[in-house]
C-alpha cells in the first residue's frame, strides 16, 4: 500500500507541474448597472510562464437584447506611449459579439493588469438579473505564433 501511495504522489506532482496554472490568462471583470444606464467591464491580463504575449484578442459574447453599443477604451495599466505602446481596437462582427484586440507595432510583451475596458448601454427594459459574458481569447508571440490563453468569464448584474 505504501508503494501505491508513493506512485500516486509522484503522478500528482507530475500533473501539478505540467498543469496550465502558470499560463497567461485573460480576465473579464464583473459589473453592476441599472436599466437604461451604461456599464463598464474591465479586461485584465496576467502574463504567465510559457509563450510571451505581445498581442491579445478575445471575442466577448453578450446578451444583445439587454446590452448594446459596445465600445472599448485602453485600460488603466495599458502602456499607450513609449517603445512598448499598445492600442485597443474593438468591433462588433455580429450582434451579441464584441471583438477586442490589444496590439502594437512592436514586439514588447503585453503588460499585466487592466488592458482595456468595454462599455455597454443597458437596455431600459433589461430584466434585473445576472448576465454572463463569455469569451474566447487568444494571443500571439513576437514571432507571430498564435496560442490560446486561459481565461475567466465575466458578468453584468442588472439591478
Amino acid at each position: 500500500m505504501h508503494r501505491w501511495m508513493m506512485r500516486a504522489a509522484v503522478a500528482m506532482a507530475i500533473l501539478w507541474s505540467t498543469a496550465p496554472a502558470s499560463a497567461s490568462e485573460l480576465l473579464l471583470g464583473r459589473a453592476t448597472a441599472a436599466p437604461g444606464a451604461s456599464v463598464t467591464v474591465p479586461v485584465g491580463f496576467r502574463q504567465g510562464r510559457g509563450p510571451v504575449a505581445v498581442a491579445v484578442d478575445t471575442d466577448i459574447a453578450f446578451n444583445a437584447r439587454a446590452f448594446g453599443n459596445p465600445r472599448c477604451a485602453p485600460g488603466a495599466d495599458l502602456a499607450t506611449s513609449g517603445p512598448g505602446a499598445k492600442l485597443v481596437i474593438c468591433g462588433q462582427p455580429r450582434p451579441g459579439i464584441v471583438r477586442v484586440a490589444v496590439l502594437g507595432m512592436n514586439s514588447e510583451p503585453v503588460g499585466t493588469g487592466e488592458l482595456a475596458t468595454v462599455t455597454f448601454d443597458v437596455a431600459a427594459n433589461a430584466h434585473q438579473r445576472l448576465y454572463s459574458l463569455r469569451q474566447k481569447p487568444g494571443a500571439a508571440d513576437a514571432q507571430g505564433t498564435d496560442f490560446r490563453l486561459r481565461h475567466r468569464n465575466g458578468s453584468i448584474r442588472v439591478r
